[in-house]
């Protein structure tokens, strides 16, 4: 963007340094915010340069803005539910002059998706909500309530819209919960999206996992690849060299 940085913040929005190629991020400190469960999704998600993306619950653009750094795929589509992120969103793409790359689409996937072409999707990322209605600690605000809670987006909404849009063989790679692994894996399955590879995210290698990060294809066959932990910190409590790769590495194409 030419010009001034600080022209396209609003009252109360900071500017946030993504630590990839001069990236930066337009987020509020009142609304929901990414965390490091973004960070490690759009390392994992491994997309290729002639990639299709597709990003659901993009909220303020941050898994779009990570998988252009690392992978520049053809073209990455965040779409979010929620009106303020998604034009916190829009702008930030237009903060970093990537208009022609990616595109922000607000409105409920279930609706806008069913407008774009069906089964044309490589890839398709998600960090969805992590908790089913009425579980948990109560959420501090409606922003945080639906980006933490399966109000607006269930794990079936999220199979049923990959399932659609994906080409055949297209991939899906999700961040999610351990504990909510068995009810992703049955949705998946029962519309055509076998899970491939599998990776269980540690803080520290003596507390049990604390997230998921899955990837699976579209008509795939049944066979689970599950790969070494990945682990946060290590005992000195200080980011590992593998967190720190992810961080603040670069990666080589995706491509074969």
């Amino acid at each position: 963007m030419n010009g001034n940085p600080q022209s396209l913040l609003k009252p109360g929005e900071r500017l946030d340094d993504l630590q990839r190629d001069g990236l930066r991020l337009i987020q509020h400190s009142d609304l929901f915010a990414f965390s490091m469960d973004s960070v490690l999704l759009s390392s994992f998600a491994r997309a290729k340069h002639r990639d299709v993306v597709i990003d659901i619950c993009t909220g303020t653009g941050v898994i779009p803005l990570l998988m252009w750094a690392k992978w520049k795929p053809k073209r990455v589509v965040g779409v979010e539910i929620q009106p303020q992120l998604a034009d916190m969103a829009k702008r930030s793409v237009i903060l970093n002059d990537l208009e022609d790359r990616i595109e922000i689409i607000e409105g409920d996937a279930r609706e806008v998706l069913s407008q774009f072409d069906h089964s044309k999707a490589d890839l398709v990322v998600c960090n969805p909500p992590y908790r089913p209605v009425d579980s948990g600690p109560v959420s501090k605000s409606d922003s945080e309530a639906i980006a933490r809670h399966e109000h607006s987006f269930s794990l079936k909404d999220l199979a049923n819209v990959a399932s659609r849009v994906l080409k055949s063989s297209g991939r899906l790679a999700v961040v999610h919960r351990p504990e909510r692994l068995p009810d992703l894996i049955v949705e998946l399955r029962q519309n055509r999206i076998e899970p491939k590879r599998m990776q269980l995210v540690h803080t520290s290698l003596d507390k049990p996992a604390k997230m998921v990060l899955l990837e699976a294809v579209k008509d795939g066959g049944k066979q689970l690849s599950v790969l070494p932990p990945l682990v946060i910190h290590g005992e000195d409590g200080r980011y590992t060299q593998q967190a720190m790769e992810i961080y603040f590495g670069v990666h080589e194409s995706g491509d074969d």
